[in-house]
């Protein structure tokens, strides 16, 4: 006899959906899923180096480090999650520009001397050799300019693998 078991959800229209499912392929079952989620279309260290001839931080006391490496994932939808370590992370969207190219642009908050600062990154990137250039502006809660930094940047592409045993 085949023990089965009900899976329910509930959507949020209080609309509910039921897969039924034999236990004896639940395990197959869940390695199919992994299908499901969405892949990264980029995952990969961002190291960008900064331009004092594009500096207008540093002279107004507003600490801009000379490079940094940041954390990166951009989904296939064109979701952009970019984590600073020591600073948090930063939500955006990438854009297609041509057939390598492309346009990004997140935000987040840069804790600063002056209080906590809007922090908005616009920076283009070329698919094929990885390499771009950004610029990264720093505004006040209203809005308000205070200042801004660019240079240029180069990606190293990440892969996870699976653990030993679970493909």
């Amino acid at each position: 006899m085949t023990h089965l078991t009900k899976y329910c959800t509930l959507s949020l229209i209080l609309s509910v959906t039921c897969l039924t499912a034999d236990l004896a392929t639940a395990q197959n079952l869940r390695v199919k899923s992994r299908a499901l989620i969405p892949k990264a279309y980029f995952l990969g260290e961002i190291t960008g180096t900064v331009d004092p001839q594009q500096d207008s931080c540093t002279g107004m006391g507003v600490p801009v480090p000379p490079s940094f490496t940041n954390l990166t994932s951009i989904t296939s939808g064109g979701t952009v999650i970019n984590v600073v370590p020591g600073l948090g992370t930063q939500l955006g969207e990438v854009y297609r520009l041509g057939p390598n190219q492309f346009a990004a642009g997140f935000f987040g908050y840069l804790p600063t001397p002056f209080g906590l600062l809007n922090l908005e990154v616009q920076s283009t990137v070329d698919y094929a050799t990885d390499t771009g250039i950004f610029l990264t502006l720093l505004t006040a809660p209203d809005g308000s300019p205070i200042c801004e930094y660019g240079g240029s940047l180069s990606a190293t592409r990440l892969s996870g693998k699976a653990y030993p045993g679970t493909d």
